[in-house]
């Protein structure tokens, strides 16, 4: 038997935001903070999409495809709820958020210089 890595949770959530489908999904459910509501327990997908100001159906079935891949985590038939994964998306300090940016920062250094053209 092999031991997790403690990084383990961190290399999963860089792997999601450098996939080319997910992290698009991911960055739109980040925006509507769907971490962050579902820092105080699951919730039901109708519940969620209201307070993230999402599509149900759409919600679901993104956080369905991130919970196959390791993100979230579907508790009961469309109740969703955070797991260590995550949880590193929620807007806090020592959040993924922060290494993403810094990471990605030659990336998307020149498309925000088009906002100001």
């Amino acid at each position: 038997m092999s031991e997790s890595s403690p990084y383990a949770d961190a290399i999963a959530a860089s792997n999601l935001l450098s996939h080319l489908y997910l992290t698009p999904v991911l960055v739109e459910l980040v925006r509507g903070g769907v971490p962050d509501h579902l820092n105080h327990g699951p919730l039901h997908a109708s519940d969620l999409a209201k307070r993230a100001g999402l599509n149900e159906l759409s919600l679901t079935r993104a956080l369905r495809a991130l919970a196959a891949c390791g993100a979230f985590q579907e508790v009961s038939p469309g109740v969703f709820a955070n797991n260590s994964v995550s949880e590193l998306f929620c807007d806090r300090p020592g959040s993924g958020l922060a290494l993403y940016l810094c990471q990605k920062w030659h990336i998307l250094r020149p498309g925000w210089k088009l906002l100001y053209e």
